[in-house]
């Protein structure tokens, strides 16, 4: 399969792409295209390292577009209207490489995003970690996790208005916002536990509730991500090559394992709801390295991998 350096056509049909992440949201439409943290083999010879960010569509399904040339872009995320992108960087010009900041762009679907087609945000500056972020549904600010703490701040896209939702002492990361904007979704380390659970407030951090109370601290909660209607929440459970799909009511009810089957030895990571709700979109973890795979709603038991050549992980779906 041929890497191309600009988008695939499908991707410029619509205003483009670009997550978290272990972040991500699922805004409603039609199924548009997929956003992810590319890998390939390394260099060394042995195994995978990253490789920056790739798109493709489903639409010309084997086009993969390399979307930007920094290894160290992760955490995707795309805007509700589609039109613009956020990610996590380490070392894009005047940044330390050992701090994180985050990048947005205009994506119109016209090639490479690079130059003056990409501006910083938050953090990368005095020390200042920022990563993971997330659109709100207005589309005029980003939920992010600052700090070695890990707390979840709110910005507007001009990096002003900055605001801070959570409080430690625990860690927490992982934020989505609800396409109803009622409520966000995040993981959380409590207290001096190193277990993950699934929390979950209002915008403004109040109403804070643990949606996974019961959770042993072998099986960690991780990567929530909401359903366009914000009904449900789908997330992983577990490590490796054991993570497992769920998904819960957004209230922490009805709890149900959804990735009953997973060919290969594989663990399912990172899912991200498809606009039209049909499909979750997952990370498929293996000793051989990550790629992606397609879970249909309607029949979790029969996920669809990807072909190896879409080596990756945080992929987001974008409407189309």
């Amino acid at each position: 399969m041929r890497l191309r350096s600009t988008l695939a056509l499908a991707l410029a049909s619509v205003a483009a792409l670009l997550a978290a992440g272990p972040a991500p949201a699922a805004w409603p439409g039609h199924d548009g295209p997929v956003l992810y943290r590319g890998f390939e083999p390394a260099r060394e010879g042995e195994g995978t390292e990253p490789a920056g960010l790739r798109g493709f569509s489903f639409l010309r399904f084997g086009h993969v577009s390399e979307y930007t040339g920094y290894r160290t872009d992760r955490d995707p995320q795309v805007s509700p209207a589609g039109d613009r992108g956020v990610w996590t960087s380490y070392d894009r010009p005047s940044q330390s490489a050992a701090v994180s900041a985050i990048y947005i762009a205009h994506l119109s679907g016209t090639g490479h995003v690079s130059g003056g087609g990409v501006r910083r945000i938050v953090g990368g500056r005095h020390g200042f970690q920022a990563r993971e972020a997330t659109f709100a549904p207005s589309g005029k600010r980003i939920l992010f996790v600052a700090n070695g703490a890990g707390d979840v701040y709110s910005v507007r896209l001009d990096g002003g208005g900055l605001r801070r939702i959570t409080h430690g002492p625990s860690r927490d990361a992982a934020p989505a916002f609800s396409p109803r904007g009622n409520q966000i979704a995040f993981q959380r380390a409590p207290g001096s536990s190193a277990s993950w659970h699934l929390f979950s407030s209002r915008p403004d951090g109040s109403r804070l509730r643990d949606l996974t109370p019961n959770l042993a601290p072998t099986s960690p909660a991780s990567d929530p991500d909401f359903s366009p209607d914000g009904r449900t929440i789908a997330f992983a459970i577990g490590l490796g090559t054991h993570s497992r799909i769920w998904t819960m009511r957004a209230d922490g009810s009805h709890l149900r394992l959804l990735s009953t089957r997973v060919p290969g030895g594989y663990g399912f990571a990172e899912p991200v709801f498809s606009p039209s709700g049909d499909w979750l979109l997952v990370t498929a973890n293996s000793s051989a390295g990550p790629r992606l795979a397609r879970i249909p709603v309607g029949d979790p038991a029969h996920p669809r991998m990807l072909p190896r050549d879409f080596g990756g992980d945080s992929p987001v779906w974008a409407p189309g």
